[in-house]
């Protein structure tokens, strides 16, 4: 009998010999599993040598039925068994334990599935570790887990990359399925640099990542030429505690699933060093228990929320990637602050015939507060293309009375291409909706801009300009707009209103109000309303 064969029982060859006799189609048999486990406690070796297995195997080693069992080593052995390009595909089941000790370690060089759940954990110091290690055989291996992969105390998922000798590129390790970190640790592996390779590289998990305890560590020093802008991108993202590092700046979370809502909390975070992308081609949403760096990129409604108790973000940045129009949009799940104004990434695909680029923020009926960044809010031009480059935001609340707070705004951007034959201009253009409060809070002399737009790109009547800062009347904050506005209020300070095409109604509710010329105020304002202690000065300030 070949080593590979099963024996069948009795009735069902029976049963076959007489559908043979009568003509009678049959379906074959599905092979039956068998159990394999690996001979030495101390030696590894190559997945397809049939002779490492108990009992011995057929050619490739153990194959889509079997189940495999990696015991554990001899104490204080570092154990390596390879899966290599003449390895099998697939099994069913695989456990490894690891009781002592030693690393019990898996090295996946070739796409592999696993279906059966795995499970992997150590004790007495023990470590259990699958390495989709891409130095072993197939370019970018994938390990897919079918049924998941559940990481426990002393069991480690790595995911390595690795530049050949004389290569140009660079080849990641990667993985397929649900991955859950309880107490264990997902790595993604400091390159190994053999060749000329430079830039950035990636490292994907297709499926969901949770984590309750333990550590996802990026392993991103920059190696010989070759940048710290190592990324790892996932379909969700879930992460309710444990530790979330980095060993350099740069380094990238990407989130890449479509309609995926993920949460990130963990208990340590190493904010300064990773960047959380969200970047579908479509709606996304997070839950932030931190105060992380956000870029939103790809396209469509990114909706953020916080329940941090400081400053929500210290960095946001928008690009938008669909030339079709859709553009990107910020929208906020919760009241959030940033210590950092919003700007335009560098990348962008704009629309083919207008070179046109679209950013939102939807407030949503909540409060996005600016004031932790010392500078005013301006709205960005970008450069992505050879040709002149339009960036249009549109500032909204699609629910409820929503509100940016700043010390400023500045609606008027246009800036000259750097790196671009001819130097393109590229001009920001800023809408405002019904239900937006601008709210600005800058001292002494805190210049306010509401002034570009374009065609269809207007500030609507029922929106408000407020000043609640603390500028002296001797050195006042400023408003002009070459544009019509919505209401104007002041609670507090002086604002002298230096120049307006238009506006709604005007209501000084503390502090004072300043025209020091005719074109200060419209001749007609709407209503204008003045409560007790409050002041109007007009003419010189």
């Amino acid at each position: 009998m070949n080593k590979r064969q099963r024996s069948v029982p009795q009735n069902i060859v029976a049963a076959l010999l007489l559908a043979a006799a009568f003509g009678i189609a049959v379906s074959p048999v599905p092979a039956l599993a068998a159990t394999y486990t690996w001979s030495s406690a101390t030696l590894g070796g190559l997945w397809s040598d049939t002779t490492q297995w108990t009992p011995t195997s057929g050619v490739g080693g153990p194959t889509t039925a079997d189940i495999v069992t990696l015991d554990t080593t001899a104490s204080g052995t570092y154990r390596t068994i390879t899966i290599n390009s003449a390895a099998s595909n697939a099994i069913t089941g695989l456990t490894i334990n690891q009781t002592n000790s030693g690393t019990n370690e898996l090295s996946i060089g070739k796409n592999f599935t696993i279906t059966n759940a795995v499970t992997l954990g150590g004790s007495n110091g023990g470590v259990a570790r699958i390495f989709v290690n891409p130095q072993t055989g197939t370019t970018n291996p994938t390990a897919t887990f079918t049924n998941g992969i559940t990481l426990n105390s002393g069991g480690v998922l790595t995911l390595g990359a690795f530049n050949a000798p004389l290569g140009t590129s660079i080849v990641n390790g990667n993985a397929t399925g649900n991955v859950a970190i309880q107490g264990g640790t997902l790595i993604v592996d400091q390159l190994v640099k053999s060749g000329n390779a430079t830039g950035s590289y990636t490292n994907s998990i297709t499926g969901t990542v949770t984590m309750s305890s333990g550590t996802l560590s990026i392993f991103n020093t920059a190696t010989n030429s070759v940048s710290n802008d190592r990324r790892l991108t996932v379909n969700q993202l879930n992460v309710t505690g444990g530790a979330v590092t980095a060993t350099a700046a740069n380094a990238k979370l990407q989130i890449s699933g479509t309609n995926s809502a993920s949460t990130f909390s963990p208990q340590s975070f190493d904010s300064s060093k990773i960047l959380l992308v969200l970047q579908a081609a479509g709606p996304q949403s997070l839950e932030l228990g931190v105060q992380p760096q956000v870029f939103l990129r790809g396209y469509g409604i990114k909706t953020i929320s916080s329940t941090f108790s400081g400053v929500s973000l210290t960095k946001l940045e928008l690009a938008d990637e669909d030339s079709g129009g859709q553009g990107t949009t910020l929208k906020l799940g919760s009241n959030l602050s940033s210590s950092q104004m919003p700007i335009t990434g560098g990348i962008g695909r704009p629309q083919a015939s207008t070179f046109r680029l679209d950013f939102g923020i939807d407030t949503n009926g909540y409060t996005f507060d600016l004031t932790p960044s010392s500078g005013t809010f301006t709205p960005t031009a970008v450069t992505v293309s050879t040709t002149n480059t339009k960036a249009f935001w549109a500032i909204t609340s699609s629910s409820g009375t929503g509100r940016i707070i700043a010390n400023g705004f500045n609606f008027t951007q246009s800036v000259s291409g750097t790196g671009v034959t001819g130097g393109p201009t590229n001009d920001a253009y800023t809408s405002v909706g019904p239900n937006v409060i601008l709210e600005a809070k800058g001292g002494n002399g805190v210049a306010n801009v509401l002034s570009t737009g374009t065609t269809g790109v207007a500030i609507n009547p029922s929106s408000i300009f407020r000043y609640s800062g603390t500028a002296a009347i001797a050195t006042p904050a400023t408003l002009t707009s070459s544009r019509a506005i919505g209401n104007v209020e002041i609670q507090s300070g002086a604002l002298n209103v230096l120049s307006l095409a238009g506006m709604g109604t005007m209501n000084v509710s503390g502090g004072t109000l300043i025209a020091t010329n005719s074109t200060g105020l419209p001749s007609s304002p709407a209503g204008l309303t003045v409560a007790n202690g409050a002041t109007v000065s007009v003419g010189n300030a």
